[in-house]
This record gives C-alpha cells, sequence and structure tokens, in this order.
C-alpha cells in the first residue's frame, strides 16, 4: 500500500511460529485488534485496519484468532515498512492512536433496530467499509465529518466511491440493490465492481443474506455527503 507517509507491506499472518504469528497468544492478538499494538506491545501501523477492528466483539475475535490457527503456515518472511521520517519511528504513534484510535467494541444505537445495529457493526468494525469510503486528513485519520464521502485516495491506488445516500453516491440504489452488489458485484446499471471492490465482494457474498441485507439497511441510513475532491493530479516532470 503506497501512501504519503511511505510504502506498507501486508505482514505473514500464518500460523508460523518463526515469519508468522505461531509464536503469539491470543490475548496478543486480542491487544493487535483491541489497541494496535504488536507482540511485544509495539505500536501498529494503521494500514492494518485496527481502528475498525477495535470495535470487534471479545467473541469475534476469539473466533478469528481460532480460524487463523487452521490456516497453513507459510515460512515467507515479513518485508519490512518503506517509510518516511518521522513516520519510521513508531513511538510516534502514541499521539496518532490518542487522536483517532477509539477503542470497542462497538456498542449498540438505542432507538435503532436490532438490523441496524447488526448492520453497523459488520460494516463498521468487521467490514469495515469506512476505512476505504471516507476521505482522511492530513494525518491519515479518517474525517468522521465527512464519512462515506468517498475517498480520491483508495487503498487500491483508486478512488474509493461516495456511499452514502447522496445522488452522487448511492441515494438511487435500493436495499436490494445495495444488497445485491454485495452478493454478486453487479450494480443496477448492469455493471461489476472492480479493483478492491470486487475483493471486498469476494468476501460479502460469503454473508448470510441476512447479513447482508443488514449491511445494505445500515449503509442507506448514512446521512447524504457531497463527494469528496479528486485526487490531484501528480505534477509534471521537467
Amino acid at each position: 500500500m503506497t501512501t504519503d507517509f511511505g510504502t506498507f507491506y501486508p505482514p505473514n499472518i500464518t500460523p508460523d511460529k518463526v515469519h508468522g504469528i505461531g509464536s503469539w497468544t491470543e490475548a496478543q492478538f486480542h491487544r493487535a485488534l483491541r489497541d494496535g499494538k504488536g507482540k511485544d506491545g509495539e505500536y501498529l501501523y494503521p494500514a492494518f485496519s485496527y481502528p475498525a477492528f477495535t470495535g470487534m466483539t471479545d467473541q469475534d475475535i476469539s473466533d478469528l484468532w481460532a480460524y487463523l490457527k487452521t490456516v497453513p503456515p507459510s515460512a515467507q518472511p515479513s518485508k519490512p515498512h518503506d517509510l518516511k521520517f518521522p513516520f519510521s519511528f513508531r513511538p510516534v504513534l502514541l499521539g496518532w492512536q490518542i487522536l483517532f484510535l477509539h477503542k470497542g467494541p462497538l456498542e449498540p444505537v438505542a432507538g435503532k433496530s436490532a438490523e441496524w445495529n447488526r448492520g453497523r457493526y459488520l460494516a463498521e468494525a468487521v467490514a469495515h467499509c469506512g476505512e476505504c469510503h471516507s476521505p482522511r486528513n492530513a494525518l491519515g485519520g479518517i474525517d468522521d465529518k465527512h464519512a462515506y464521502a468517498g475517498n480520491p485516495d483508495g487503498g487500491d491506488g483508486q478512488r474509493a466511491p461516495n456511499i452514502s445516500s447522496h445522488p452522487k453516491g448511492i441515494g438511487k440504489m435500493s436495499e436490494a440493490d445495495l444488497a445485491e452488489l454485495l452478493n454478486t458485484g453487479a450494480t443496477p446499471e448492469g455493471d461489476y465492481v472492480g479493483g478492491g471492490m470486487a475483493l471486498v465482494v469476494d468476501g460479502t457474498a460469503k454473508l448470510s443474506a441476512a447479513d447482508r441485507k443488514a449491511i445494505a439497511v445500515y449503509i442507506k441510513s448514512v446521512p447524504a455527503q457531497e463527494s469528496t475532491q479528486a485526487k490531484k493530479p501528480a505534477p509534471k516532470k521537467g
């Protein structure tokens, strides 16, 4: 993942005891998702979406840990991040976490339906939709005031579109349309999503129909937001 701060490389999270997380304890794994700290207490970079995963329940984190232990181990070493100074100095992340990490778990919102709360949990914590589809500030924190308004610097290097209820977002889509997109990748216009979203659909297609509908119910309730500005073109050389 290439960013203004440098390039992040996803680490090995197979059960390999040398190069993966095979020597981690469940408590250390839980701390990584909830508190953004690694095996030895080091601050983790939010390119790993713990600001969203912190909202997961203790049980779901434990279930995820149980699943990862069944993945075949790989002896492939993790590639170190290539970051600019001072971002390569992990202690600076303490300040970032103070500003932008709101530790979970995510609590249900009173007065909202069980379906809406389920959709919020899946969208905000598990699928972390806002991590890609919300703009970020100069420090890399999500701009909560413009949540889901789109991000010109999406994680896959492409623009992540506005998925708020604005007409230039998904305002014209029905809950059924959105649930179908999460199942097959098909849009109401007969097109199919591509890029990073196609990979997301590979995952959401494995959810139950009820969970996909819950996500659609929640996303459709997100207040309309004007789309964020297009990414500025790179300066011409020479």
